[in-house]
């Protein structure tokens, strides 16, 4: 397509290309430079990682690479040319790039809007493709318009967080296709997609994409696209094939309390699924502390004061699982591509 919808004013390539526009934004001047430097024929570009289990880090992706990408994330959700595709993540993140430039690769027809909680209020009609963070959905859903929009949605991609298993259930058997993706900055965008309208538990391979994992049972990643071929993650998974398997969570992400090894990720999830039992809806996150008995102890962040929870997680859970503090917050803090910032919520506790 020779145009691009952005916050509801019209500009064509071209004009973009001469610098015939003015941004009225950060969000909007990132757009503009990222159309601007693809149209040129820009040959690198330098992203920089999200920082949700580091310190965010610059990354040099090739042009390639990316079109590669949106090439094979085309041909596993059937995209043509035409095709109508929302980007409402910021452009200064992957996801963000990735959704410019399966629009510019693919010959989608794109609308932008400024990152929002709920994207979906600014909307009139549904869309073939949009990708979304968690947090987002969980917003637009809370509204009735904004809800129906996303159920009319072709194909809804999830990244950039795991998905609470609330959310998870509530949109298994959805008519329209919602997949929860897997990837990172490191594999230009996503590399595996796990079909969650479907109810699925795996996560299948896009084209050319083949899994193997390590001495630690942690996922490996090759595909002639990456530069090593062979990608090393920190990421627990349990290998089905080549082509799919089953994410547990992060090798860094363990408490050692006791000599007992809990995988955070996993015992967030048996928590929801307490939560979700007595209809307790909230945010939450576990992470460790420091105990002279027990090396670390498990310790509980969540945003709503409940009395009886303590009681409850104590006899659900196996002795060392169980939360040993628990810490009330008002509210969480999110980086910019909607993902929690567990550093940044332990330092407000802390304080």
């Amino acid at each position: 397509m020779s145009q691009i919808l952005i916050n509801n004013k019209v500009y064509s390539y071209s004009d973009i290309q001469i610098g015939k526009h003015k941004p009225k934004t950060t969000d909007e001047y990132q757009v503009f430079k990222f159309i601007k430097a693809w149209l040129d024929g820009q040959m690198e570009f330098v992203v920089s990682t999200s920082g949700s289990t580091g310190k965010p880090k610059p990354i040099t992706i090739s042009r390639n690479q990316m079109i590669l990408s949106a090439q094979k994330t085309g041909a596993f959700l059937g995209l043509k040319k035409g095709n109508t595709t929302l980007v409402c993540l910021s452009p200064d993140h992957i996801a963000g790039k990735m959704m410019l430039v399966r629009t510019l690769v693919l010959g989608l027809k794109a609308t932008f809007i400024t990152p929002s909680a709920n994207p979906y209020k600014q909307l009139i009609g549904a869309y073939d493709l949009v990708a979304l963070v968690p947090l987002q959905v969980q917003n637009i859903l809370k509204n009735k318009i904004s809800s129906q929009l996303f159920y009319k949605t072709k194909n809804i991609l999830i990244g950039g967080a795991p998905l609470l298993y609330k959310l998870e259930r509530k949109l298994s058997g959805a008519t329209n296709q919602i997949y929860h993706t897997y990837g990172m900055t490191e594999t230009v965008s996503h590399v595996a997609l796990k079909n969650i309208s479907k109810g699925e538990k795996t996560y299948k391979a896009i084209p050319g994409m083949l899994f193997s994992n390590d001495s630690r049972g942690c996922l490996k990643i090759t595909n002639p696209m990456f530069n090593p071929k062979t990608l090393q993650t920190n990421d627990v998974i349990t290998l089905i094939s080549d082509t799919s398997f089953i994410w547990k969570g992060r090798a860094d992400f363990i408490i050692n309390t006791g000599g007992i090894k809990i995988q955070i990720e996993v015992l967030e999830l048996q928590i929801q699924e307490i939560l979700t039992s007595i209809d307790l809806s909230c945010d939450f996150f576990i992470f460790p502390q420091e105990d002279e008995l027990l090396g670390q102890k498990v310790c509980l962040a969540i945003t709503i004061k409940n009395f009886k929870l303590a009681d409850l997680l104590k006899r659900s859970l196996p002795q060392f699982h169980n939360p040993k503090s628990i810490f009330v917050l008002n509210n969480f803090i999110y980086n910019k591509s909607g993902k929690l910032d567990r550093k940044a919520c332990i330092e407000k506790i802390q304080s």
